[in-house]
């Protein structure tokens, strides 16, 4: 049974004298970055949760059901099953790492994958990622990471598939140059402009009802081009009003 986060690959467990973490076990803004259609980032409740008998590498383990309110990863749904467990130690320093259980009524920011657990697609939250919101309020450094999507580093084609997955949408601009046109041509109407100079700096406009998300690359073709940084701007207002026709 896929339980373990050590089975997605977020942990390799070295003897007892260590545990390798991979950074995006504990990293909000590496676990933004990972290329999966499987990541969910959501806040919700725990409406209900249910004791199920364990298999024999778990102490303890649960079904999980929450009522999110707010998404940044996946398909916003109306309610989330999850599972939360607590495993038997095994000897390494890596025990504990993955436990994770909740109670009735809790607030949670759920950060996970999800997978398929006995015939069901659940979320199996990261225990390290993951935080109960006790006030009700998100940690400065997690609002900071969530509020702009971390996708720098990665190609342009897999960022802007998580991009639009988070629920951005794409800006339609009109200033756009002719370095720009490959990206137009290939169906990034959200280009907005391109430096048509040195590594052809690009930035492209995407929105989620009252945000903006400029995302930033270099890169001379669609295929090649890679996300240098994305920032929480908005557009000047010029640039996303059609020019009027020559001799207006």
């Amino acid at each position: 049974m896929l339980r373990l986060f050590s089975v997605l690959l977020l942990a390799v467990a070295a003897p007892a004298w260590g545990c390798k973490l991979a950074a995006s076990a504990y990293d909000l803004k590496a676990f933004w970055q990972v290329e999966s259609a499987r990541k969910v980032v959501f806040i919700g409740e725990v409406v209900a949760v249910e004791d199920v008998a364990p298999p024999p590498e778990l102490e303890r383990d649960q079904r999980i059901t929450f009522l999110p309110y707010r998404w940044w990863l996946g398909k916003p749904e109306r309610s989330v099953p999850a599972r939360g467990t607590i495993a038997k130690p095994v000897g390494t320093d890596c025990d504990g790492n993955w436990d994770f259980t909740v109670a009735k009524g809790q607030r949670w920011l759920i950060a996970g994958y999800e997978e398929e657990v006995d015939g069901e697609t659940v979320v199996l939250p990261s225990a390290m990622l993951s935080r109960r919101l006790d006030g009700g309020e998100l940690p400065k450094e997690i609002a900071d990471v969530l509020q702009t999507p971390q996708f720098t580093g990665m190609p342009l084609a897999a960022a802007r598939k998580s991009i639009l997955r988070s629920g951005w949408k794409p800006r339609p601009t009109s200033q756009r140059n002719g370095s720009a046109a490959p990206f137009f041509r290939a169906g990034y109407r959200e280009v907005e402009i391109c430096t048509g100079t040195g590594l052809n700096d690009c930035i492209f406009n995407y929105t989620n009802q009252q945000s903006c998300l400029r995302v930033y690359t270099a890169g001379e073709q669609p295929q090649a081009a890679m996300v240098i940084n994305g920032t929480p701007e908005c557009p000047a207002r010029d640039v996303l009003t059609p020019s009027p026709p020559a001799g207006r």
